[in-house]
């Protein structure tokens, strides 16, 4: 759940977010330090992907309802999918071709092609 309120940050990150208060609270162990981003991978891989599948299907439900503004057309729910972005090898051609995102200083290091 910390993963997607920190969405940009990585497993190390969130975890240092998430615990970075405890010692105020008097709830902390000194002798715990943060996973390292190896150590969560492979506690994710000993937990296999069924867990995760049924995690997911206890929790997960559509965020809006039949009176939600929106969520509806008649009877069928509205269905978004958001684009992502691929990257491309760094070559004059696909730099020609699709660019690169952002610009001056915050410009990516290689093309890419966008999705919608």
């Amino acid at each position: 759940m910390a993963l997607c309120l920190f969405g940009d940050d990585d497993y190390e990150e969130v975890a240092t977010k998430v615990t970075g208060s405890l010692d105020r609270w008097g709830c902390w162990d000194a002798s715990w330090s943060v996973p390292t981003s190896s150590a969560i991978t492979q506690a994710r891989k000993r937990l296999g992907r069924k867990v995760f599948a049924e995690v997911f299907e206890a929790v997960a439900e559509p965020v809006g309802g039949m009176f939600t503004r929106g969520a509806m057309l008649r009877q069928w729910r509205v269905l978004a999918i958001d684009g992502f972005d691929v990257d491309l090898p760094d070559s004059t051609q696909n730099a020609a071709e699709f660019g690169y995102a952002g610009s001056g200083a915050n410009c990516e290091p290689s093309p890419k092609v966008r999705t919608i």
